[in-house]
């Protein structure tokens, strides 16, 4: 007997999407190791629990995850959210208004502390605006009781933290492309288009 062409077209559809996990599962592999993953999803969590440390506990998990989203999705830079929370906890000198202050390095070799906005007072007491294209460096001026050490291991460990979340957003996104590509397959209406069907990942 004959197997009707739409119980072909459904098993041919069934091998390819087994077919779509598996190279998903190996192209994740390939780049991004199971033992990486599981090492990346540990360290996390570690590293979300001694950044609360290193602020005191006055920025919380959840902040953190908020803040890495701000920064993968390119809402805010890390500097930004680094100074935005060293404010926050009193790490960060301000000037009247509430705004976070920085020594700007000039071209001339000059230093000048002014807020984030380039506007400082004057000997005068006017108030001037730095011109920004004369910026060689800023650095956030840190309060007297502030450890710089302790800066510079949130940075380290923020930044890791950075790189950990985009490389779990990656394989992610490789899931999500295997989800779109298993949809497309059970649209088609052929054998023919199933099995000449290009599994293809671009992420």
């Amino acid at each position: 007997d004959k197997v009707p062409n739409d119980v072909l077209l459904t098993e041919v559809k069934k091998e390819k999407i087994k077919e779509v996990k598996q190279k998903a599962g190996e192209y994740i592999n390939s780049k991004y190791p199971v033992w990486k993953q599981s090492n990346d999803l540990s360290d996390k969590e570690k590293l979300v629990v001694e950044l609360v440390y290193l602020f005191n506990k006055q920025i919380t998990a959840d902040d953190l995850r908020i803040a890495v989203a701000d920064v993968m999705s390119g809402a805010k830079t890390f500097e930004n959210v680094l100074v935005e929370y060293g404010v926050k906890v009193g790490f960060i000198e301000v000037d009247g208004n509430g705004l976070p202050l920085f020594d700007y390095t000039l071209q001339d070799n000059s230093v000048i502390r002014a807020n984030i906005n380039g506007e400082y007072t004057d000997s005068t007491g006017a108030v001037q605006t730095i011109d920004m294209t004369q910026v060689v460096s800023k650095t956030p001026v840190l309060t007297a009781t502030t450890d710089p050490a302790t800066v510079e291991s949130i940075k380290q460990k923020a930044q890791k933290l950075i790189e950990i979340t985009q490389r779990i957003l990656w394989k992610d996104k490789v899931r999500e492309q295997s989800n779109q590509i298993e949809a497309e397959i059970q649209n088609l209406q052929t054998i023919d288009e199933v099995l000449n069907y290009e599994i293809q990942f671009t992420a």
